[in-house]
């Protein structure tokens, strides 16, 4: 005969067997197939004897094209068809013949009968058969045994008949013939049983019916009248398939709240279980055999599926465990312990926190309440309402924590936040880090973007990304960049290298190397650049500094670039290169030498230009001053292109107005101590009226006006220089006259000398002739005296 549509289902091993089937959903039907085959040794010689079926089955009607073997004491046939049909002294039933309706191997459907179709069956062994009626034909040498009822009798046609029930017995065998399939019946063959909605055999060899309800320890219809199998509902506690128990029902029961709960499902491995009396709990399927090692405090469990408190539910996999109204939805070792967790699959999970989930993968733990894992490897959820989305090693421990995936990402406090990356700990409350590897959000509020190796570990602190940026104070910001710092309140660091604000409000906007060190001090960028005074600017540059390190200096100062400056005071100026304002409100601008320029005295203004300095008054560069390069005085645009009006002036007019101008010396108001000269605006203006304001001398008029005058006081120089030069012509006559009378003067001095150098020399012969005399004298007077 055919094969059944689901003739791979359920399969029996040789010998005594118990099937069970489980409910559908409403728990009153169930469908299944039963296939009765010849032993699977009998591969090409059949021999009916070997393949007889022992059992019990219990309806209210079957329909069969013939039948041999024994019925035992009351059971009730009617409606058997054959011919010389007749019962022996052993209660066996023989027929020579087929009668009404032929034999087995293909069924047919008759009205509200099933009919073999042709031949005749010998091969069906039925331990027993409770039925009120039993149709078809015997063949000869067809063996019954053991009928049991009232009226029976066997009409013209052959047929068994029986007007009431027999007591107890059934059929206690029933072998097999020739009849089930033309021919013989070879290994691998099947008879059909299989449970449905139509009545009749299948063209499969099914066959078909309603609704069955449990009636004591049998199966009976629920209507009553049964054209082939009808069945409405099975009582039984295991289904067992080829000799192992594969599903197993259990009765309700009172849960934890003392309801009424429904009856527990058990199916797949005979090893499955639900412990502890729970009540309402779900096994579907899989388990396995043996154990498997789980390390730790565990150890060894069985791989068999087990549900240990009231309503869990294990869906299927192996290895899982799972306890009062948890899930477990496959997968292997996974346990859901938490009430309300779910674990829906993957390997080695433990959801053990109220209402956590785990969606898949593997060696995940969800701890926290309500927490949720999504996926991944190894990931971590303690904190209650806390998520990990998947990634790996992951631990989401404060409430409400979540880090959307990554790997080795750890997640404090209370609702941290981690949206992936590698090695990032959000450990404030409420603390954010996008993603990036090595980060820390350390602080309440605190935020890093991403990057690696940043910290934010301040109140709101923020770090955008980059590498090495710490932001260690509240409310403090560094954009990006590598190794910056912002260490004060509201200090930021918007990029660069090795920047640090360390003072409230300070701001460095890149660069690398620079400070802000002043409260609400701005480096904008450049390198090496120290902001002390408080806010103070240096704009950018290199080495350039506002202020001292350790002091209360240049409040307000400013540095607008350029190299080696200084602003060192309050609201003092820098710029260029080399510059130095060392006093208060001074402004110094050096020039693009190496040469050192500074300011000494407050409010002051210096400039080392060493290519000069121009300043102009008309957007044309027509009208300016200068200050040439090398030159300490400036120059005026006087060219005639740039004039008009022009008119000659009288210089002696000029020369007589200066000659009545009254020139004082004097000072300022505001500079005692240093004397001034010059005339007074007034008394200028009045003078010559120039200019358009009375109260101020312009340079250029004071200019005109001295180049007038001095023109004036030439023109009068030259009549006296005329005058001069007849007198000194006079005078030279006079004086060689002079001269003249000098030499004469000379020659009789010369004379005089003469004589006097003469007298001398007489004198000295005469002085010694008379000292000569003396010495005469004296020796004379000797000898006189001796010759006395």
């Amino acid at each position: 005969m055919a094969d059944t549509p689901n003739h791979e289902y359920n399969v029996p091993a040789q010998g005594d067997q118990d099937w069970h089937q489980p409910l559908n959903e409403n728990f009153e039907e169930f469908e299944v197939d039963i296939e009765l085959r010849d032993q699977e040794s009998n591969l090409g010689d059949y021999d009916p004897s070997d393949g007889t079926i022992s059992g019990t089955l219990a309806t209210s009607k079957l329909d069969v094209g013939s039948i041999s073997g024994s019925l035992t004491g009351g059971t009730e046939l009617s409606n058997i068809a054959g011919s010389n049909l007749s019962i022996d002294s052993n209660g066996t039933l023989n027929a020579s013949g087929g009668g009404g309706g032929g034999g087995g191997g293909e069924w047919t459907a008759n009205n509200t009968l099933l009919e073999p179709s042709n031949s005749s069956i010998d091969g069906i062994d039925v331990g027993e058969v409770n039925t009120t009626e039993l149709n078809g034909s015997l063949t000869g040498g067809t063996e019954l045994t053991s009928i049991a009822g009232t009226n029976l009798s066997i009409d013209s046609n052959g047929q068994l008949n029986a007007s009431g029930g027999g007591g107890g017995g059934g059929i206690s065998s029933l072998s097999g013939g020739d009849g089930i399939n033309p021919g013989s019946i070879g290994d691998g063959d099947r008879v059909s049983v299989a449970w449905g909605d139509a009545a009749g055999l299948g063209s499969s060899g099914e066959i078909t019916g309603g609704n069955w309800v449990a009636s004591g320890s049998l199966l009976e219809p629920s209507d009553g009248s049964i054209d082939g199998v009808d069945v409405d509902r099975v009582e039984t506690t295991t289904l067992t398939v080829d000799g192992t128990p594969t599903l197993r029902l259990g009765p309700t029961g009172t849960d934890f709240d003392n309801n009424t709960g429904g009856g527990n499902v058990i199916g797949g491995y005979e090893g499955n279980d639900v412990q502890n009396n729970a009540i309402g709990a779900t096994v579907s399927g899989g388990g396995a055999s043996g154990t498997r090692n789980l390390g730790g405090s565990i150890g060894e469990r069985v791989n068999t599926n087990e549900v240990t408190d009231d309503y869990g539910t294990v869906g299927g996999g192996y290895n899982n465990r799972a306890t009062k109204e948890a899930t477990v939805g496959g997968g292997s070792t996974n346990t859901a312990s938490g009430r309300f967790s779910i674990v829906g699959g993957g390997e080695t999970n433990i959801a053990n926190g109220e209402s956590s989930t785990i969606g898949g993968g593997r060696l995940h733990i969800a701890s926290g309440a309500q927490s949720t894992i999504g996926g991944g490897l190894n990931n971590t959820t303690n904190g209650g309402y806390s998520t990990v989305g998947g990634g790996k090693a992951n631990e989401a421990n404060g409430d409400s924590s979540t880090i959307g995936g990554g790997r080795s990402n750890i997640a404090d406090g209370a609702q941290p936040t981690i949206g992936g990356g590698s090695t990032n700990f959000a450990t404030g409350d409420f603390s954010t880090i996008g993603g990036g590897q090595s980060n820390t959000a350390g602080a309440q509020a605190a935020t890093v973007g991403g990057g690696g190796s940043n910290l934010a570990n301040a109140r709101e602190a923020t770090v955008g990304g980059g590498g090495n940026n710490v932001a260690s104070a509240p409310k403090a910001t560094v954009g990006g960049g590598k190794q910056n710092t912002a260490s004060a309140q509201e200090a930021t660091v918007a990029g660069g290298k090795n920047n640090t604000a360390d003072s409230v409000n300070s701001t460095i906007g890149g660069g690398s190397n620079n400070k802000a060190n002043g409260g609400t001090s701005t480096v904008s960028g450049g390198t090496s650049n120290e902001a002390y005074g408080g806010n103070s600017t240096i704009c950018g540059g290199e080495n350039n500094r506002t202020g001292e390190s350790g002091t209360q200096k240049a409040s307000h100062a400013t540095v607008a670039g350029g190299e080696n400056n200084v602003a060192r005071e309050d609201y003092s100026f820098a710029a260029g290169r080399e510059a130095y304002a060392r006093a208060e409100g001074s402004f110094v601008w050096g020039d693009s030498s190496d040469k050192f320029v500074e300011s000494l005295t407050p409010d002051e203004v210096v400039f080392q230009a060493s290519g000069g300095v121009v300043m102009w008054t008309t957007n044309n560069n027509s009208v300016g001053a200068k200050l040439p390069d090398g030159d300490s005085s400036w120059s005026a645009a006087s060219a005639r292109a740039v004039k008009s009006n022009i008119d000659p002036v009288d210089p002696s007019e000029v020369l007589a107005g200066v000659e009545d101008l009254e020139v004082s010396t004097w000072e300022y108001d505001t500079r005692r101590r240093v004397t001034h000269m010059g005339p007074m605006a007034g008394d200028f203006h009045d003078a010559f009226d120039l200019g358009d304001d009375p109260e101020r001398i312009s340079g250029v008029d004071a200019d005109g006006v001295a180049l007038a005058a001095i023109q004036g006081l030439s023109a009068k120089l030259d009549d006296r220089d005329e005058r001069i030069a007849d007198l000194e012509a006079e005078l030279a006559e006079k004086a060689d006259r002079i001269d003249a009378l000098e030499a004469e003067n000379k020659a009789l001095g010369d004379e005089t000398e003469a004589l006097r150098a003469e007298n001398e020399t007489l004198r000295e012969r005469l002085a010694a002739v008379e000292e000569r005399l003396d010495t005469i004298e004296a020796s004379s007077a000797s000898l006189a005296s001796a010759d006395d």
